[in-house]
């Protein structure tokens, strides 16, 4: 498991038989890990599932609240 949530590693953090990797980066608004370093992180794995959080969907994609953000669901 990958997250850049430090409320997904706390929740999750004692449950789970699986690893859990946190991307590191800059601690953003103690919401999420942000930056280049969470990126380039995150661009080091592959996944066949995975599940992002985002502010919206639509027919032509995913939103988010602001674009540090959205660079981080890109990945």
């Amino acid at each position: 498991m990958i997250t850049n949530e430090p409320d997904t590693v706390g929740a999750l953090s004692n449950h789970l038989s699986a690893k859990m990797i946190v991307p590191g980066g800059e601690l953003y608004e103690n919401d999420d890990w942000i930056g280049s370093l969470t990126e380039s992180t995150i661009e080091a794995f592959n996944a066949d599932l995975f599940f992002f959080s985002c502010s919206g969907i639509t027919a032509k994609g995913v939103s988010s609240v602001d674009m540090i953000r959205a660079n981080i669901i890109k990945k």
